[in-house]
C-alpha cells in the first residue's frame, strides 16, 4: 500500500483483499476477483453509501446475473441484507488488519515476538479497544 494514500482508498483495498461475504455464506467457491459494493438499502434514489460503508462481493455476487445488481438470486439465497455483508466485510477487514500488523512485526522482530504484544499494542494492557480504524491505517501505510 503506497504512501499518500487516503484513508478510503486504504480502506478499499482491504475491502477488495477479503473474501467475498456472500460466498462464503453460500459456501460457494469464489471463482472471480472482490469488489467494494456501495450498499443501496436505506440511502435515497442515485445515491449510494460511503467508501467505509462497503461491502466485499466478488464479481459474480456483485454484477453478475444473479449478483445485486442483477436478479438479486445469491443475496437471497444468502439470506443477508447488505448492512448484514457489510458488518461482516468490516470483521474481516479488521481480521486483515490484524494480521498485518502481526506479520510487520514478524518481520521487524523477527520469530521472538509474541502476538500478545502485538494485541496489547492495539488493545491496550486491559484488552479494551482503543485504536482507530485511522491508527491502523497509518501502521498499514
Amino acid at each position: 500500500m503506497a504512501k499518500g494514500k487516503g484513508l478510503a482508498s486504504l480502506y478499499l483495498e482491504l475491502v477488495c483483499r477479503v473474501p467475498c461475504v456472500n460466498c462464503e455464506v453460500l459456501g460457494r467457491k469464489q471463482e472471480t476477483p472482490t469488489a467494494a459494493h456501495h450498499p443501496r438499502e436505506g440511502v435515497g434514489m442515485a445515491q449510494r453509501s460511503g467508501d467505509f460503508c462497503t461491502c466485499a462481493l466478488c464479481w459474480d455476487c456483485h454484477q453478475g446475473p444473479m449478483g445485486i445488481h442483477g436478479d438479486r438470486t445469491y443475496k437471497r439465497m444468502a439470506k443477508l441484507t447488505e448492512w448484514e455483508m457489510h458488518d461482516m466485510t468490516n470483521e474481516a477487514v479488521f481480521k486483515l488488519a490484524i494480521l498485518e500488523v502481526q506479520a510487520r512485526a514478524y518481520n521487524r522482530f523477527g520469530p521472538g515476538w509474541r502476538k500478545y504484544d502485538c494485541q496489547r499494542t492495539l488493545f491496550g494492557a486491559d484488552r479494551a479497544p482503543r485504536m482507530s480504524v485511522r491508527s491502523i491505517g497509518i501502521i498499514l501505510t
